[in-house]
């Protein structure tokens, strides 16, 4: 009894913590503003200046920003409005207005250090011009920051709609693009006024981050060591305004792919408009999930049974010669006994873009033509790791060989598409093709070919989107029908975690809206910096303990054609310690059902309901609010049919009556601490709750085989 009370107590606890946090934080939305010096001058272009609000990229001819350019003294002034965002959702664009105020200085009184964090700058000295040369800002009459000169910027009055009442904000420095307009090495500054600021040595045009968590920013020339005084200038800067909106908004994170994503991805691709067939079945039932494995000896046939019954996605990982010769015997193998078990399971076969791993009999070719195949221009043969060869795409032969290899393995009836790995940007740009619409290079080239070359009903999946990739690798997905996402944590260049993070959702959604198919790859390490166990017991307890956090992304992120992977390795080998299979954790088999919508987010913070589950995730702090209105663990009787079918209640919010889309039993009303409030006793076609006030309530309704099923409903 008293541990019934306790679990009571829990189920309560957690449910006015999910509540609390659902309306603790205001919507937030980030702006990034690219500023040029010759903005809102008389030599103006549209790009110099952009602002981009993490979904579009604009410029000055969108029409949504406004910027002139006017002398206050010696001060320069920007004067800066954009009307691209709702931040209130209203339905009516806010106007974002502030000022970039410039002032410039000679004569300062600065100590640089080499050391980090131990220069000052304690005096800017006397005030002077600011000089606009070559689209660059410059001090006094020329157009480079000699030493001892300073530029200092300031953000002020930022206002939105003329107030700034209902909202909160935060402001950041975050890239100055720095120039050296004569050339030269060894220029040295200081960023900051005071004491323990940042040094800096620069022989080369860079962009410098982060500088400034603040409205204002500054840099100190230090001159150069070298004989030949050369100098720097700054050629643009980079600064972001956060806007928090007032505390009862709440922004939809809803359809990705009509968005840009970050700063600086680009390259948009169309929708899938033809599903292939051999896609993973999908189901709302429970958590859908993947798995790649490998063995130089032939799973067992608990591995097998394993892998047919709990996932619906396999790729046959390198190395897995399955106790065969060749790894594409041991493929064939392990693909055939998988399907007998499951026929409507996907396996796909492993294929690196660039590395010649060993075992595969389709080397037997390749090893007489190496020396061809693996020469670059200089004469070298490239070696990876000093052990394997490394393929050069512009030799035709060799593409043609490995699209064959490919191509040969497709066409078995137990394999369903590739799988290749290590893809790079097509290049510099990110760009697919060139302006005559022909491939950018013969690396593309293979890809597209390999693409055009596959039966039509197979998949062609690679290692693609990354968010800490120019443009995200976005352009490839035009070829792909889906990608595997590792490394979803990993910053680009100014980035932190948890943007990373934030971006690299936006990538896996886009995708799903558009069709694709998404395999995220997860291990522990995404929620802990813990180091593994080696003892079997702990591993398996480390594995359960941090599946939370990478989980609650997936669930974020999850639309038809989206699986999950949580493992700690891919060897099944039974010398091996990785937890390549991850079956026994509850969750991935608890009933999870349909979303009820998309998911929201404010600042880091995301949620999102389903029929089973209603969750709440900060991917700063990695903290997670899972709520299981069932607990139940499913039998495969369970999750195939019958039971678990959809069923919805509608419409929700509910005004006076609602109505349920299958038969049932009894229906009873519970308030959201567990008190029941009213019961329906029978099926009916409307259920009459106009008596109850407004708020958040759950319904369990009870079925004819007595089986129970929780639903959370809003009355309005």
């Amino acid at each position: 009894m008293k541990q019934k009370l306790l679990s009571c107590l829990k189920l309560v606890f957690i449910n006015l913590l999910f509540l609390l946090n659902q309306y603790s934080y205001a919507q937030t939305s980030n702006l990034w503003v690219v500023l040029n010096p010759n903005a809102g001058g008389l030599d103006q272009v549209d790009e110099d200046i952009s602002i981009n609000n993490g979904f579009v990229n604009q410029n000055y001819s969108s029409g949504n920003i406004t910027c002139s350019q006017s002398s206050n003294g010696d001060d320069l002034v920007y004067s800066i409005a954009y009307i691209g965002d709702d931040f209130d959702n209203n339905g009516i664009n806010d106007q974002v207005s502030f000022n970039l105020r410039i002032k410039g200085y000679v004569g300062a009184t600065y100590n640089y250090n080499t050391e980090p964090n131990m220069s000052s700058v304690t005096d800017y000295g006397t005030q002077s011009d600011i000089t606009l040369i070559g689209n660059t800002w410059g001090v006094s009459g020329d157009f480079d920051i000699d030493a001892g000169e300073s530029l200092v910027y300031n953000i002020e009055n930022l206002t939105v709609n003329g107030i700034n009442l209902d909202f909160t904000h935060s402001i950041g420095f975050s890239v100055v693009n720095l120039i050296e307009p004569n050339g030269g090495r060894d220029h040295t500054m200081i960023f900051g006024f005071g004491n323990n600021l940042k040094s800096f040595e620069m022989d080369y045009n860079q962009s410098i981050s982060p500088l400034s968590t603040d409205s204002s920013f500054s840099v100190t020339g230090a001159g150069s060591p070298t004989t030949i005084t050369r100098d720097f200038a700054i050629s643009s800067l980079t600064f972001y305004i956060e806007i928090k909106g007032p505390n009862d908004t709440i922004w939809d994170v809803t359809d990705y792919s009509t968005f840009e994503k970050g700063p600086s991805l680009y390259h948009d691709y169309p929708v899938q408009t033809e599903p292939k067939t051999t896609l993973p079945k999908f189901s709302w039932n429970k958590i859908p999930r993947w798995v790649a494995v490998r063995n130089k000896n032939a799973f067992s046939e608990d591995d097998v049974t394993s892998i047919a019954n709990n996932y619906q996605l396999v790729m046959l990982e390198k190395a897995n010669q399955q106790g065969f010769e060749y790894i594409e015997d041991g493929i064939e193998n392990a693909a055939t006994r998988i399907k007998a078990l499951n026929p409507n399971l996907t396996t796909l076969f492993y294929y690196n873009t660039y590395i010649n791993y060993f075992n595969y009999e389709a080397n037997i070719e390749y090893n007489t033509n190496a020396t061809n195949w693996s020469t670059y221009e200089n004469g070298e043969i490239y070696l990876f790791k000093d052990l394997y060869y490394w393929y050069n795409h512009d030799i035709e032969d060799m593409r043609n060989w490995w699209i064959d290899t490919c191509v040969d393995m497709a066409n078995l009836d137990v394999i369903d598409g590739v799988f290749v790995d290590k893809i790079i940007n097509p290049d510099n740009n990110g760009d697919l093709y060139d302006v005559n619409g022909n491939p950018i290079n013969n690396y593309v080239s293979m890809l597209s070919d390999l693409n055009d070359k596959l039966p039509s009903n197979k998949l062609l999946v690679g290692n693609t989107l990354r968010n800490e990739r120019s443009g995200g690798v976005r352009a490839l997905m035009e070829i792909m029908d889906g990608s595997y996402l590792e490394r979803w944590d990993f910053p680009s260049k100014n980035q932190s975690d948890a943007n990373a993070i934030a971006l690299s959702i936006q990538l896996m959604r886009e995708a799903l809206h558009k069709g694709k198919m998404i395999n995220l790859q997860t291990n522990p390490s995404y929620s802990t910096e813990e180091e593994e166990p080696t003892d079997n017991d702990e591993l398996l307890a480390y594995a359960k303990e941090h599946v939370k956090f990478p989980l609650a992304v997936f669930l974020i992120i999850v639309e038809e054609h989206a699986y999950f992977s949580y493992t700690t390795g891919v060897n099944a080998a039974s010398s091996s310690s990785d937890l390549w299979n991850t079956s026994f954790i509850d969750e991935f088999h608890y009933f999870l059902g349909e979303p009820l919508g998309d998911p929201t987010k404010n600042g880091y913070v995301y949620e999102r309901s389903f029929e089973n589950l209603d969750l709440w995730v900060n991917i700063e702090t990695k903290e997670t609010i899972y709520n299981w209105k069932d607990e139940t663990i499913l039998s495969l009787d369970d999750t195939s049919d019958g039971f678990y079918e959809t069923i919805t209640l509608y419409p929700n919010p509910v005004n006076n009556t609602f109505s349920l889309s299958k038969k049932i039993k009894s229906a009873t009303v519970f308030n959201i601490l567990g008190k029941e409030i009213m019961s329906f006793s029978k099926n009916q076609n409307q259920y009459d709750i106009s008596n109850l006030k407004s708020g958040v309530f759950i319904v369990k309704l009870t079925f004819e085989n007595d089986k129970n099923k929780n639903i959370r409903f809003v009355k309005k």
